[in-house]
C-alpha cells in the first residue's frame, strides 16, 4: 500500500515538474518576444518593459531560473546601454561648450558659465553633471575670460593714446579725469587694467614733462623779448615784429601765437608801454598804411613824367 502511495506521488512530482517547466517555457517565450518588440519599437529593454508587455510581475518571473538569467542580463544589458548613451551625450556636450566658447570670443560677448547655459538653453546644473564639461565650463572658461581681459586692456591701451593725442592736438591739459572723459570711462574702471593704468600714467606724465619744457622755452623767449625791447628802447632804434623776429632767430608766428610775447610786444606798439621819448615805434597798422602812401605817390609822380612826355 505504501509502495503505491510513494509511486503515485512520485508521478504528481514528475507531472508538476513537467508543468512547471512547460510553465517556465512559455513565460520564457513570452519574455524573449517581448524583447524583440521592444527592439523593434526601439525602446529601452528594461524589466518594467517586460513586465508590461507580458503581463507578468517582475517578482513571479523572477522566481523561474531560466527568466530570472534573462531578466539579470537584460539589467546589465541596460546598465551598458545607458553607460554609453551618457558618454556619448557627454561628448556631445563637450563639443557643443567648445563651440559656444569660440562663438561667445568672436562676438565679443562676456564668457562665463551662465552665458554659455543660456546660449545652449540648459541650466548650469544640468551641464555640470557631465565630468568632461564641468572640467571644461571649469577651465576654458577662466582662459576665454583671461584672454577677453587681454583683448580688452589692449583695446583699452590704444584708446589712451588716441585720447592723449586728440587733448594734445586741441592744446588741452592731459589728466586720468580728462582721458577717462574723452573714452567715456570712468577712472575706477581704468584701474581696473593695470597695463592700461600704467600707460595713462606715462601720457600723463610725458605731458606734464613736456608742458614744463614748453613753459621753460615761453618763459625764456618772453625774457628775451622784453630785454631786446628794452634794448631797442634805450637806443631809439625802430621797433616791429619783424625786426624782433630777426634778432631772437624766432618766428613772426611763433611771436604772435604765444599769448605772453604777444601781448608785450602789441602794449609796446600800441603806446600803452613807458617808452622813452624820440624812440619810433612802427605798429603794423601804420607800416601797413606808409606803404600804401609810398605806392600811391609813386603812381602819381610816374603818371605826371608820362603826360610831361607826350607834351600835354
Amino acid at each position: 500500500m505504501n509502495h503505491l502511495l510513494e509511486q503515485a506521488i512520485d508521478v504528481s512530482s514528475k507531472r508538476s515538474s513537467v508543468g512547471a517547466q512547460n510553465r517556465e517555457s512559455n513565460m520564457l517565450a513570452r519574455v524573449q518576444n517581448a524583447k524583440e518588440q521592444l527592439k523593434l519599437q526601439y525602446k529601452q529593454i528594461t524589466q518594467i518593459e517586460i513586465s508590461r508587455m507580458t503581463g507578468m510581475a517582475v517578482e513571479n518571473m523572477r522566481r523561474y531560473p531560466r527568466i530570472k538569467e534573462v531578466l539579470n542580463k537584460v539589467i546589465e544589458e541596460a546598465s551598458s546601454e545607458r553607460r554609453r548613451r551618457f558618454q556619448w551625450q557627454e561628448e556631445e556636450w563637450v563639443y557643443q561648450v567648445d563651440s559656444t566658447i569660440e562663438s561667445l570670443l568672436e562676438q565679443n560677448i562676456k564668457v562665463t558659465q551662465e552665458s554659455i547655459a543660456r546660449h545652449l538653453s540648459i541650466a548650469r546644473g544640468a551641464l555640470k553633471h557631465y565630468p568632461k564639461v564641468k572640467i571644461i565650463l571649469e577651465q576654458k572658461v577662466k582662459d576665454a575670460q583671461k584672454r577677453q581681459f587681454q583683448e580688452r586692456q589692449i583695446d583699452i591701451i590704444n584708446k589712451i593714446k588716441w585720447a592723449a593725442q586728440m587733448l594734445k592736438a586741441r592744446r588741452m591739459p592731459i589728466s586720468e579725469n580728462a582721458i577717462a572723459e574723452e573714452l567715456q570711462i570712468s577712472v575706477g574702471s581704468l584701474r581696473y587694467y593695470l597695463e592700461a593704468w600704467a600707460t595713462l600714467h606715462r601720457a600723463v606724465k610725458e605731458w606734464t614733462d613736456e608742458e614744463g619744457r614748453t613753459r621753460s622755452r615761453v618763459e625764456k623767449m618772453v625774457e628775451d623779448v622784453q630785454a631786446y625791447l628794452r634794448e631797442l628802447e634805450s637806443s631809439r632804434q625802430v621797433i616791429s615784429y619783424q625786426i624782433i623776429s630777426n634778432k631772437l632767430e624766432i618766428s613772426v608766428k611763433t611771436l604772435k601765437r604765444h599769448a605772453q610775447t604777444r601781448e608785450i610786444i602789441d602794449r609796446t606798439l600800441n603806446g600803452r608801454a613807458d617808452v622813452p621819448s624820440g624812440v619810433t615805434i612802427v605798429s603794423p597798422k601804420a607800416k601797413t598804411e606808409s606803404g600804401r602812401r609810398k605806392d600811391k605817390t609813386h603812381r602819381l609822380e610816374g603818371g605826371l613824367t608820362m603826360f610831361s612826355a607826350t607834351g600835354i
